[in-house]
């Protein structure tokens, strides 16, 4: 039950990664630079000099993804996750029809196994001797 537990917070703090004011003033100025704002990236590493100047490093390592680069991922992760979920969808309209059919099957079954209880039906009664027919017809009032 202990394992159910830690496996449901991770769950809750998998994807909720906390972004710092610093790491987004480090990827706006990779964006500056990478795309010639040399003006505007100057005003605002002024304006953001109190998030970059708290960093150990002056500029964005080089290994950072681009800001096009984080996009172009969100944009592929949110589509998977469309994907996933119109899958898990028909997953759970799949379990139910599984579902619905076993709970048929096993209602047969119980109907199946009560019937077996019950009296057997009486046997038929024997045949009546039949009279092959011979094809001579049998008339009393023809004479």
């Amino acid at each position: 039950m202990a394992g159910r537990q830690s496996k449901s917070k991770k769950q809750e703090t998998f994807g909720k990664g906390a972004v710092t004011p610093q790491q987004i003033a480090f990827i706006v100025d990779r964006y500056l630079c990478d795309n010639n704002f040399f003006s505007t990236r100057s005003t605002f590493r002024s304006e953001a000099s109190s998030l970059l100047s708290h960093s150990p490093i002056n500029e964005a390592p080089k290994t950072l993804l681009t800001l096009g680069q984080m996009l172009d991922e969100y944009i592929c992760l949110k589509e998977q996750k469309v994907m996933l979920d119109q899958e898990r969808v028909l997953v759970e309209q799949e379990k139910a029809r599984v579902q619905m059919l076993l709970q048929g099957l096993h209602n047969a079954m119980s109907a199946y196994n009560a019937s077996g209880n019950l009296p057997a039906p009486p046997p038929k009664p024997a045949a009546a001797a039949v009279v092959p027919h011979t094809g001579t017809i049998l008339c009393s009032h023809l004479s």
